[in-house]
């Protein structure tokens, strides 16, 4: 019973309008938000490319170490998409980072970052994850502030 109360507010989070308002529209369907939350665990900005289950389930299975019930893991079809897992580092709770296309060429594909503002002194790890449809093209990552 609890657990189909957690499941139905999860499903009623991620398809709430206002967590997909702050997501750039420079290319919608090019990437996508699937999650996003303020702890991690993660303290330094990375971002990390993910193309198989495994290691979306070591991702899964190290921030859910210390939640009870954790986070789900979403499907994803490897086959064709790839997920694209960002780390803000320690950041102030609310101030929501966004990844965004930067940039696209016949080589590869250039992502940016936009930080937002906070009024609160308190600091979490957050992170992202995107799904992004499956490309040969080299993706990088570049911090420079937008």
């Amino acid at each position: 019973m609890i657990k189909h109360i957690f499941l139905s507010f999860i499903i009623i989070t991620l398809s709430c309008k206002s967590q997909k308002n702050g997501v750039p529209e420079t290319s919608p369907e090019a990437m996508t938000l699937l999650l996003n939350d303020d702890y991690s665990g993660v303290e330094e900005s990375e971002l990390h490319i993910i193309k198989d289950a495994p290691t979306l389930q070591k991702f899964f299975a190290t921030i859910n170490r210390f939640r009870k019930p954790g986070i789900p893991v979403p499907e994803v079809d490897f086959n064709k998409n790839t997920v694209l897992l960002y780390f803000a580092g320690k950041t102030p709770v609310g101030a929501q980072a966004q990844v965004f296309l930067r940039e696209e060429t016949d080589e590869q594909i250039t992502l940016g970052i936009k930080k937002g503002d906070s009024k609160t002194a308190a600091i979490g790890t957050p992170f992202q994850l995107y799904i992004v449809p499956q490309t040969n093209k080299e993706i990088i990552f570049s911090e420079k502030q937008e």
